[in-house]
């Protein structure tokens, strides 16, 4: 990865962006640890 600016004005690192229709559910098993994978098995989605 090429590193343009090497000191940033703003850093964001670890965002995550939940879709589907039970967004609250799977935002509490990703805050208890759930992975993704094991989110996505049991909300359907």
């Amino acid at each position: 990865m090429t590193n343009i600016n090497s000191n940033p004005k703003i850093r964001i690192e670890h965002l995550i962006k939940i879709y589907g229709e039970k967004p609250q559910a799977a935002l509490k098993m990703f805050r208890q640890g759930g992975s993704r994978d094991s989110i996505l098995e049991k909300t359907g989605q």
